[in-house]
C-alpha cells in the first residue's frame, strides 16, 4: 500500500503539469 502511494506521488512530481501523461501512466 505505501508503495502505491509512494509510486502515485514520484510520479505525480515527475508529470508535473502533463495531467493527460499522468493519466496514462496511472
Amino acid at each position: 500500500m505505501f508503495l502505491a502511494v509512494h509510486l502515485l506521488i514520484k510520479v505525480l512530481v515527475l508529470c508535473d503539469e502533463d495531467v493527460y501523461v499522468c493519466l496514462c501512466f496511472a
